[in-house]
């Protein structure tokens, strides 16, 4: 990622965290008057993946439960999301931003711009919750993840990972038939940072 890309980014999280603590409290504050949020006995870290964009997901994986949620399309959805989670006992993998590709075309400004602000709403958020995540590129996660397939191109090959290891789960959105590459991304995201804590 050039300087440029980096800089940018950590403005977004830093101006997205500030905006964003008032509504962060107040929130936390209805959950643990609701009882969202509860003690975690400890057992069992709690690992989130977080393929960010519009079209990503937000998975988590605990106690060998996996919980899917579509990528909101606004920040307090997605506070509502994380800040239900045990910060003392929850890790949050967030792909990281960089310069994206479609069918080996760089994309555009635009896309890149969206794209990145949707990143930097994500780290602000994990920020202000002070939710320990750690940042991976898509190469490093899926070089891991896609260990042992044999399918032709990188969606196909998360799509063969995921099924052999998660058989139980439906990568299927709401009024979808086929498999969502979001909810996919994630989950392997979520499980390659299983792996890389249980080191």
């Amino acid at each position: 990622m050039d300087v440029q890309i980096r800089d940018t980014l950590k403005q977004l999280r830093d101006v997205y965290a500030d905006q964003m603590a008032p509504l962060i409290t107040h929130l936390q504050a209805i959950q643990k008057l609701e009882g969202v949020i509860t003690p975690t006995d400890g057992s069992s870290m709690r690992i989130v993946g977080i393929d960010p964009g519009t079209q990503g997901a937000i998975v988590s994986l605990c106690n060998g439960e996996v919980e899917m949620h579509q990528m909101p399309d606004n920040a307090s959805d997605i506070v509502t999301i994380l800040a239900q989670y045990d910060i003392s006992n929850c890790h949050v993998f967030l792909e990281k931003a960089q310069a994206m590709t479609k069918k080996g075309i760089k994309q555009g400004a635009s896309s890149m711009f969206s794209y990145g602000q949707g990143f930097g709403i994500l780290l602000g958020i994990l920020t202000t919750l002070k939710i320990p995540y750690t940042l991976v590129p898509p190469q490093t996660w899926s070089k891991v993840m896609h260990a042992g397939t044999t399918s032709a191109d990188a969606k196909a090959r998360s799509l063969e990972a995921a099924r052999r290891l998660f058989p139980q789960v439906q990568f299927i959105r709401p009024k979808c038939k086929k498999p969502d590459s979001g909810y996919i991304d994630a989950i392997l995201i979520a499980e390659y940072g299983r792996r890389q804590l249980r080191e």
